[in-house]
């Protein structure tokens, strides 16, 4: 089966059209300065989950604080 006639997920089909949004954000820091990029994305989008656990963002929260964790 040719991979233009593989059949994707429909919420894996909405990710794949916003990944170039997405990726950028979730990659592994290579020196400092990005490291404190990556801290600052992480606080804003902190801003925006505030108190609600419950919110759609948290396991965007999650990813980086573990990206962010694993910064050597």
């Amino acid at each position: 089966m040719s991979r233009a006639a593989v059949k994707i997920n429909p919420i894996l089909a909405e990710a794949t059209k916003h990944w170039k949004y997405v990726a950028p954000i979730l990659t592994y820091p290579r020196d400092k300065a990005e490291y404190n990029l990556l801290v600052k994305r992480l606080d804003k989008i902190l801003d925006i989950v505030g108190d609600d656990e419950n919110h759609h963002l948290l396991g965007l929260v999650d990813l980086l604080s573990n990206i962010i964790s694993n910064y050597q």
